[in-house]
């Protein structure tokens, strides 16, 4: 009985559709999408970039936007030696004491190259001005040197002569005992400092230098910073002089500030370019064409970029710090971006996000940007493809 009745309901269904088809009701066969009249496909994003955005959402979402947010700090400009001497500035403020290892007349260019070849292991927290990470990690280095008692001065070495004062420079041998460190021990390597660092070096350097109010040496530091007139005599810039290039193939580009800080020296940076320092990004979105905007970096400031910007927006992230980039993964949520040029789906609906490490200095973070599913690694001399071809940057 049942195996009739299922033949009876079958038979039906075959009944009803001839008959539909054969009144006219419905196509016995849909065509392909093509045959339909004129097949409009969505523009791509590197064809919105190339051409500026014109799509317009029928449904009253707004003007979809490609949007590129770039770091200042290693991206556009060169801050290392800047950092540096503001750093060493900053220690002689909070620590009197260590004018005994600081001279004018000294040669810190092995400090430079220490604090360079170190800086891709700082903490870049956003509360803070990175010059309180470079003056934390300068005091150790100088600690550090003093525990040679000169020894090392004027090194011919490979390593020597880049990592060591010059010969007669300070922590002469004739001291007879460190003034700050009794213990007669070599100073930590390069290597041993960047390994340690961020797992314990960082935090025992925060205890030992705790102050005596009880108050964080972060929060003293950045107040010295505060303190501090800017004088970016020593930034240079990495072959990058021209936003006008940018402009003719992004709607907007966002130079972003490490900390509020150091506003000051990003506009005098950036001096002869018109722009404006924007509390948000809505403001900065809300610029008259020609206007570069620059805004502070926060915690979330990738989420809420995503979320002002239109429905099918785009936001390129250039950044020439691993840790900084690599904090902005948890945007993507559980999605997993499929390897190719474009942006892709992210956490916020409707939006699409990459990010890219561009321009950093340390072999580490390149491969760990390379080997991660959810960054790209764009060459020192290469712009993303995404935005900007390589060939059309006028130096």
């Amino acid at each position: 009985m049942y195996t009739s009745l299922k033949l009876n309901a079958r038979l039906f269904c075959t009944f009803l559709v001839s008959a539909t088809v054969s009144e006219g009701w419905l196509p016995t066969k849909t065509p392909p999408l093509h045959f339909q009249g004129t097949r409009q496909t969505k523009p791509s994003f590197r064809d919105s970039m190339l051409r500026g955005s014109s799509s317009v959402d029928n449904d009253s979402r707004g003007v979809e936007k490609n949007l590129c947010l770039v770091s200042w700090e290693g991206c556009l400009a060169d801050t290392v030696q800047w950092r540096t001497d503001e750093g060493v500035a900053v220690c002689q403020k909070v620590w009197p004491d260590l004018e005994v290892l600081l001279s004018d007349d000294d040669d810190y260019q092995w400090l430079y190259n220490k604090v360079r070849d170190l800086q891709h292991v700082l903490a870049l927290d956003p509360q803070y001005s990175p010059t309180v990470e470079f003056a934390l990690l300068i005091r150790m280095l100088l600690e550090e040197q003093e525990l040679d008692q000169g020894r090392s001065n004027g090194s011919r070495g490979k390593y020597g002569s880049k990592y060591h004062p010059r010969a007669g420079d300070a922590f002469s041998a004739a001291d007879d005992e460190p003034s700050f460190n009794k213990r007669k021990q070599r100073p930590l390597t390069v290597g041993e400092i960047a390994a340690n660092w961020q797992d314990s070096l960082r935090e025992a350097v925060l205890i030992r230098y705790h102050h005596e109010e009880g108050r964080n040496p972060l929060d003293i530091l950045q107040l010295a910073v505060n303190q501090r007139e800017a004088t970016p005599t020593t930034l240079e810039w990495k072959n990058f002089k021209d936003f006008d290039v940018l402009r003719d193939h992004c709607d907007s580009i966002i130079v972003v500030a490490p900390h509020s800080s150091d506003l000051a020296a990003v506009r005098a940076s950036l001096d002869g370019v018109s722009h404006a320092v924007c509390e948000s990004i809505k403001t900065a979105l809300d610029l008259p064409a020609g206007t570069l905007a620059v805004v502070c970096r926060s915690k979330q400031l990738v989420r809420k970029t995503l979320e002002t910007l239109p429905i099918d927006s785009s936001v390129s992230i250039l950044e020439s710090s691993w840790s900084v980039l690599q904090n902005n993964i948890l945007v993507f949520g559980d999605r997993v971006p499929r390897q190719t040029d474009r942006p892709q789906p992210c956490a916020v609906d409707g939006r699409n996000l990459q990010l890219s490490l561009w321009r950093s200095v340390h072999p580490d973070d390149q491969a760990a940007a390379l080997m991660n599913a959810w960054t790209h690694y764009q060459e020192e001399t290469e712009w993303p493809t995404t935005v900007l071809s390589v060939n059309s940057i006028r130096q």
